[in-house]
């Protein structure tokens, strides 16, 4: 009897340490700017955040950007729509990220919030 409660304990701390990795895609859909820019403005600050944040320009267009990043084996991609009153960043693709069901390796929604925060810190501190 001991030896199948050990197992059952076993087994649940194995499952629950699997699940640690692997979270719901964090998206930033329709993010209102506090400050006036112009899309311009806005589009510079993305371009910059990007660039500090190791994020590499794929396709650029007025209005729209499509970032990439690399992590030693980890790959993403993302659609970044901007205009003058704000801008969203949504996922597009991943490789070695454990993609499944609208879920993601944390480390994918650490790299696009530290985005995030870099461009509300670039449009702020541009005033």
């Amino acid at each position: 009897m001991k030896r199948i409660k050990f197992y059952a304990l076993a087994l649940m701390l194995v499952l629950l340490a699997g699940c640690g990795t692997s979270q719901y895609i964090y998206n930033v859909s329709g993010k209102q700017l506090q400050v006036n820019a112009s899309s311009e403005q806005i589009e510079q600050a993305i371009l910059d955040a990007a660039a500090f944040k190791r994020w590499t320009v794929k396709e650029k267009t007025p209005g729209h950007i499509i970032l990439e990043i690399n992590v030693r084996k980890h790959y993403a991609s993302v659609s970044v729509d901007y205009d003058q009153g704000g801008y969203s960043i949504k996922y597009l693709d991943s490789f070695n990220l454990d993609y499944k069901f609208n879920k993601i390796h944390r480390n994918y929604n650490k790299w696009v919030k530290l985005l995030e925060m870099e461009i509300d810190q670039r449009l702020v501190s541009r005033r």
